[in-house]
């Protein structure tokens, strides 16, 4: 009984069933850590996707959009009427989204464009504790003939800076542009919104043309990159170049155990020669 050889191996039983043995501990062993990374990624996996949403109007004709790109939505009536809405929205947070548009028409009609973008984003770090960011943003509208563009941006609800151009006398209190690079601090491991809103249309019988843009950039503070922290946004935007790839929990339990498999195999099949030759 002792000396019972596998046939398929040529080994040993008593190793064949060792070596099953460990092979079920391994798989064990992997199912606890895809739990562990699991939980942990369950921790930072918070992040809801961005979302975008462009509305465009040209002589009474509508198109809503809900993915970046460019759109453009043109009209044209009898009379020489035509009109013309675009919006131009980026999933690179340092991209600028626009909107613009413009109308030539002897009816009650004109070209209108809306776009909101919301961004999600949290500063990852080994403590919750208050983190320092930076961000730097600039938007600008315009307006020739008749209409109004607008660009306002927003962190979790409260308007940061915001520009704004009209034809009407008294309609806008502020610049058609605005900048700044300013400080925050939020605690580490919790979402933030960061939310821009244009719009823009001619006036009555035709206008513009009318345009509307902002771009945004979010920095971690150099002091808190050195100790751990760092940026993490909504996984269908980017800041920059392209995002680097993250591997899922399951992922790495599936490359573990088929490691894992390999190894043996690998030693079985070194083993199996030998062992036919000393029987």
């Amino acid at each position: 009984m002792g000396n019972d050889r596998d046939p398929a191996t040529g080994l040993p039983d008593i190793v064949v069933r060792l070596a099953r043995r460990m092979i079920a501990v391994g798989a064990m062993f992997a199912l606890a850590l895809g739990v562990g990374l699991t939980a942990m990624g369950a921790a930072f996996a918070q992040l809801p996707d961005s979302t975008f949403s462009l509305s465009l109007e040209a002589l009474g004709q509508y198109g809503d959009y809900s993915s970046p790109g460019d759109e453009t939505d043109g009209y044209c009536k009898t009379l020489g009427s035509c009109g013309t809405a675009s919006g131009s929205l980026t999933s690179n947070i340092l991209g600028m989204q626009s909107v613009s548009g413009s109308a030539m028409t002897f009816q009650d009609l004109g070209a209108q464009s809306y776009a909101t973008v919301d961004f999600y984003f949290m500063i990852k770090g080994p403590a919750n504790e208050s983190v320092t960011y930076g961000m730097k943003a600039s938007g600008a509208t315009s307006i020739f003939g008749g209409g109004q563009a607008t660009a306002l941006l927003y962190l979790d609800g409260t308007l940061l800076n915001y520009a704004c151009s009209s034809s009407m006398t008294g309609y806008c209190a502020v610049s058609d542009d605005f900048a700044f690079d300013t400080q925050f601090s939020a605690p580490a491991n919790t979402v933030q919104k960061l939310e821009i809103d244009l719009a823009g249309g001619t006036a009555a019988f035709g206008g513009g043309p009318y345009s509307a843009t902002i771009d945004p950039m979010i920095t971690v503070d150099p002091a808190f990159v050195a100790q751990g922290y760092s940026l993490v946004l909504s996984p269908n935007v980017t800041q920059g170049g392209p995002a680097s790839p993250v591997p899922e929990p399951g992922t790495w339990v599936m490359a573990l155990t088929g490691l894992a498999a390999l190894g043996f195999a690998y030693r079985v099949r070194r083993r199996a020669p030998a062992a036919h030759r000393r029987g």
